[in-house]
């Protein structure tokens, strides 16, 4: 079939390089981060794909170019490209599991179809619509959620004494309008507020909570200002005062005061169908229109299987059979990616990147259409080994159906399943952008991970009742000054639970209940962008710009013109190119496609007016500070800075190959990832933090994990505890000192925890997610 020839192709850091592609094959580009994978795959090739099909359109009669071409020689034979990536970024509430996979469809136009035989109505599949304004709750306009007080979030540690903020309603300080309100209500009540919430009892709980007679009280508090002010007030039973207040919960303002102890349930109206009464009615083989969009997809896989066999004699058999072989086919590719524990009606923005790029694989196997070109980004990232299997299955599925798939990966399990693998480096940034290698994949030797002693915990701490999604009530004594691997397999919880600790620890942080000795900050690194705008760059994220901006302004060449500090600001105007307000890029918007960015006409991407470009600290100009990589910048800034320090932490890290200036959205969500984790490093030092990370070795090369593992090693040695969500078990062998494992259960079978202890105790334990994983 040939191969997609691209030709001197200089996209950022890409050193004009040559590469074969071929078509009807699945091809791997690898490589340590920053060596030019995605500047290839993305901003070359897909970006040219992309040009060359809204210019080809008919309603471009002009030939004008509507997208900037990326900077490359030539790209031959290149087909219409799809870009499957995890950044689908998709924040409709209205859009479901069930929409984006048009299995909703197609179990309307099935409930039409079959009511309307049994009942002699006319009806179209518009009726079983959550989004048809006369079908839907009229409570829930169609979202099937409400909002609910949640106990969880009222009191959030029923440990904790009622004078130091057990219930979050009355929290505030000593002399708060809250705690002398609290006071007073116990006074009258005859409670004693130093009593701990767990230890009232059921008449005293009732009172505070669910009393409904009001009590007429005079209390005296300090205002903000610091003055004394007498007030009388009245008071009910707390949940009675919030719920009272959810009745307005419309306004902004009263959602903004209450939405702390709020949280989304399924509306009390419709019980989350999201439909009205009629609608909501009608049973097909036991199932209604929301109990079918609120099964597990496993189970509604079943469910149409009865529904075939059940109308296979009926007058409507050929029909209801096509309905649900279509419904079933895309609900088996589902299954077979291993989202079965999801349902139809999940939020798409509640998804993972994982769960979301499956989820979007799935829909293209069920597409009739050959001969594209799919990109895939790290489509192994998110999955436990057990489950790798099936998004390999599902790629070779792509090819095999004459399609040409281009994956950026570095799971060795995949790469050893590619046709052709392009391995790019040999480092990142500056000293990267060159083939290393090309052809077919190289066998890879597993290397014998560190078998190190794991640490001793410098202390515990007992975590109690924590839920979030699927994890439901659980216990845990984490060890601190160590790293602990939270494992599983995809859906099991891992993410869920480590949110649910990140919040208790981060109330008992704040609520004192926790000494600063045993811990002294709590820092969440995940892997969301750090900004979402050309104005968002790595170095304002960092905060570097205050002292290389006061640098700049000391000299006596910026003194000599007059400029101040904000003269070398991107985010105000007086030295900056007001074309572009700073960002270099001018932003150009289409219709049906993602924003896109070209140089700014005026400054050519220099950020700065010429004035202000005059000016040199250590020989360069701002924007010469802005766009040399950092591992260069940091040999010409003095050693006794506290840039120097943030920076150093960059580089620590393994992102030495990045700049200043480059954009927030430009990064991975592991560059993302480890850039906060720098920024806590350069801010706060080590210490007795506690640090949450989610798959930090997400986009990581083994080069790279290893550097991220001496980081993590680092700060637990220093005192630090770590708490991470893993899939990579090298990494963990080498990393973590505590393993506790959430099993080969997920969605509603998961949740739970089957194992814990150091990670040779957890991967040989039979009933782990490791058993029968390890090679």
């Amino acid at each position: 079939m040939g191969s997609i020839q691209v030709r001197g192709a200089r996209e950022h850091n890409l050193r004009g390089i040559d590469v074969d592609i071929p078509l009807g094959k699945l091809t791997c580009v690898t490589g340590v981060s920053g060596c030019g994978k995605s500047s290839l795959v993305h901003d070359t090739l897909y970006a040219e794909s992309q040009r060359m099909f809204l210019e080809g359109l008919s309603g471009n009669d002009m030939g004008q170019q509507l997208m900037k071409a990326p900077d490359v020689d030539s790209i031959d034979n290149l087909r219409p490209s799809l870009n499957v990536s995890q950044s689908y970024y998709n924040f409709n509430p209205r859009s479901t599991v069930g929409t984006v996979t048009e299995v909703s469809h197609g179990l309307r136009s099935l409930f039409a179809l079959v009511v309307s035989w049994e009942t002699g109505l006319r009806l179209d599949d518009a009726f079983f619509s959550r989004n048809n304004p006369s079908s839907w709750c009229p409570e829930c306009q169609g979202t099937g959620e409400g909002y609910a007080i949640s106990l969880e979030k009222l009191i959030p540690d029923p440990t904790k004494r009622l004078s130091v903020g057990a219930i979050l309603y009355y929290k505030g300080g000593k002399s708060s309008p809250e705690r002398k309100t609290l006071l007073a209500v116990c006074e009258r009540l005859g409670i004693d507020p130093d009593s701990r919430f767990c230890d009232l009892g059921e008449a005293q709980v009732d009172a505070l909570l669910n009393r409904t007679s009001p009590l007429e009280l005079s209390i005296r508090y300090k205002n903000p200002r610091g003055s004394y002010r007498q007030r009388k007030v009245t008071s009910r039973g707390v949940l009675v005062e919030l719920e009272e207040k959810l009745k307005d919960v419309d306004t902004p303002s009263t959602l903004a005061s209450i939405s702390k102890y709020l949280e989304r349930v399924p509306c009390k109206t419709c019980g989350g169908s999201g439909l009205n009464v009629e609608a909501a009615a009608y049973k097909i083989c036991g199932m209604t229109m929301g109990d079918a969009e609120q099964a597990s997809l496993s189970e509604l896989l079943k469910w149409a299987g009865t529904v075939h066999g059940f109308y296979a004699s009926s007058p409507i058999a050929k029909p209801v059979g096509t309905l649900c072989e279509r419904i079933s086919r895309r609900l088996e590719r589902l299954v077979e990616l291993k989202v079965g524990y999801l349902s139809l009606s999940r939020k798409v923005p509640t998804l993972s990147g994982g769960e979301s790029q499956r989820v979007r694989i799935a829909n293209q196997l069920s597409c009739s259409l050959n001969g594209l070109v799919y990109i895939l980004d790290e489509p192994c990232r998110g999955l436990h080994p057990r489950d790798a299997e099936s998004i390999i299955s599902a790629t070779r599925e792509l090819v095999n159906r004459d399609n040409t798939v281009v994956a950026i990966e570095h799971d060795h399990r995949f790469i050893s399943n590619a046709d052709w693998e392009i391995r790019l480096g040999p480092q990142g940034g500056p000293n990267g952008g060159s083939v290393v290698s090309m052809g077919a994949p190289q066998k890879r030797k597993d290397t014998n991970p560190s078998r190190r002693e794991p640490a001793k915990a410098r202390d515990t701490l007992t975590l109690d009742h924590l839920s979030q999604n699927n994890v439901r009530d659980l216990s845990i004594c984490l060890p601190l000054g160590v790293v602990t691997a939270l494992t599983g397999v995809s859906g099991s919880g891992k993410s869920s639970l480590l949110t649910a600790m990140q919040h208790k620890v981060d109330s008992m942080v704040s609520d004192k209940s926790i000494p600063k000795s045993k811990i002294n900050g709590v820092h969440l690194v995940n892997q969301k962008p750090i900004g979402k705008t050309p104005r968002s760059t790595v170095a304002s994220y960092l905060g570097t710009m205050d002292e290389i901006r006061k640098a700049f302004a000391e000299t006596e060449d910026a003194k000599s013109l007059g400029l101040g500090p904000s003269a070398f600001s991107l985010n105000v105007s007086g030295g900056r190119c007001e074309t572009c307000q700073g960002t270099g890029l001018e932003k150009v918007s289409y219709r049906y496609l993602p924003d896109t960015y070209i140089e700014c006409p005026e400054c050519h991407g220099r950020r700065f007016s010429d004035e202000v470009l005059s000016v040199k600290v250590w020989g360069l100009t701002v924007t010469d500070v802005l766009d040399t990589p950092i591992e260069e910048l940091i040999e010409k800034i003095p050693s006794d800075s506290a840039t120097y320090e943030m920076l150093d932490c960059v580089i620590r890290i393994g992102l030495g190959y990045l700049t200043l200036g480059q954009t927030s959205m430009s990064l991975s969500g592991g560059e993302a990832q480890r850039i906060k984790l720098a920024k806590a490093l350069g801010k706060t030092g080590v210490g007795k933090g506690i640090y949450f990370l989610d798959e930090p070795t997400s986009g990581l090369e083994r080069e790279d994990a290893r550097l991220l593992t001496q980081t993590l090693l680092s700060l637990s040695s220093g005192g630090a505890t770590v708490v991470l969500t893993e899939h990579d078990p090298t990494f963990i062998e080498e990393t973590a000192d505590h393993v506790i494992d959430l099993g080969t259960k997920a969605g509603n079978d998961g949740g739970s925890i089957v194992c814990t202890g150091s990670p040779a105790k957890v991967f040989d334990d039979p009933q782990s997610s490791w058993a029968s994983t390890r090679r």
